[in-house]
């Protein structure tokens, strides 16, 4: 089986990503979907043998990062992005058809869904950074079944508590 936990627009939040990170240890990948790419970058520095994938933000400025890739996981082909470059859900699926990925994982929109269109699944984490939720997603592939999840982040204990 293959674990897969994917984040979005952490926006220089480190801390999330770091807790993050720590609760999902058995991880095979870690996607972040763009608004973070610095705090990500600190990330893979700590982490430097975890597989730790991303793509460019709107608000990664200056960024040389694509703005949209492939991982290909267990004969399963996801595309990723951070959907700002894109025109709505219906492009987003057009586009993974004519790729022949099975599942699109998205961020921008802060809003977690976990949905299917067209034969497509679409997953975005939410926001990693959300100061009341806290949204991120794992994704489990075992024999060419893909199951996706939000997940809300756990909060650090603090002393005494």
């Amino acid at each position: 089986m293959t674990k897969i936990v994917v984040v979005s627009d952490s926006h220089r939040n480190f801390d999330a990503l770091l807790q993050t990170m720590e609760q999902n240890l058995d991880l095979d990948y870690m996607i972040h979907l763009g608004d973070g790419e610095r705090e990500f970058d600190d990330l893979r520095a700590l982490y430097p043998e975890k597989k730790l994938l991303n793509v460019r933000g709107n608000c990664d400025y200056g960024s040389e990062t694509r703005d949209t890739d492939i991982l290909i996981c267990e004969k399963q082909k996801i595309l990723f992005t951070h959907s700002h470059c894109y025109n709505g859900l219906g492009h987003m699926v057009d586009t993974a058809k004519a790729a022949k990925a099975s599942m699109v994982l998205f961020g921008h929109t802060h809003r977690p869904l976990n949905s299917e269109k067209n034969g497509i699944l679409l997953l975005n984490p939410g926001s990693v950074n959300d100061y009341v939720c806290p949204t991120y997603a794992r994704i489990f592939i075992e024999d060419r079944k893909i199951v996706p999840e939000i997940c809300l982040l756990r909060q650090p204990r603090t002393k005494g508590a």
